[in-house]
């Protein structure tokens, strides 16, 4: 368990570093002349003055000439919370890792531990996906001007966390069982 838990740890570290880096350069693009992103929405009506770079069959790559505060905004908000999710994830990962080292499996505050894991990677990842893809789009309204029927295809949901979270959860249920029957057993003994 401590090797795992030297394992989580590193890669709290390593995902901690990245964010870190991946929000300094989100800084930087407030400091940028044009915004660039790429979408799957259609760009047909593309905005005089907004440039495409990228024209491919699914996708289209865009960029405005001259953001404004709130597209920078959203320029940031296309990637920048995935950094953080992970950071969070690690983080609650390298939490409940450590109190089962310290308290055991069996315990009713690692199975607190894992529930709180468990719910984060079920609505965590979620959220932070509708997030991106909201940003996606008011970018895309920016370039575009007004936005017709929007498509899903950008949002990207993380069906694998969704279901690795519900997993996590149940699971959690069934070690707080597990631990108020290790206190059934030491009371009994």
């Amino acid at each position: 368990m401590r090797r795992f838990t030297d394992v989580v740890r590193f890669g709290w570290a390593v995902t901690v570093t990245g964010a870190l880096l991946g929000l300094a350069v989100a800084v930087g693009v407030w400091f940028q002349d044009r915004l660039c992103f790429g979408t799957t929405q259609g760009a047909a009506l593309v905005r005089a003055g907004t440039t495409t770079t990228h024209i491919a069959a699914n996708e289209v790559s865009l960029c405005l000439p001259d953001p404004t505060g709130v597209d920078r905004l959203f320029g940031s908000l296309v990637w920048a919370p995935t950094l953080i999710a992970y950071a969070v994830t690690f983080h609650l990962l390298l939490r409940t890792t450590e109190r089962a080292l310290r308290e055991g499996p069996h315990s009713h505050a690692t199975a607190r531990g894992l529930r709180t894991f468990g719910w984060w990677l079920l609505l965590g990842p979620l959220a932070v996906s509708a997030v991106e893809f909201g940003s996606v789009l008011a970018l895309v309204r920016s370039a575009v001007g007004e936005l017709g029927p929007v498509s899903l295809r950008d949002w990207h949901v993380p069906w694998w966390a969704v279901v690795t979270g519900l997993g996590i959860v149940v699971l959690a249920g069934i070690m707080r069982t597990g631990a108020e029957m290790r206190l059934d057993l030491e009371g009994t003994v």
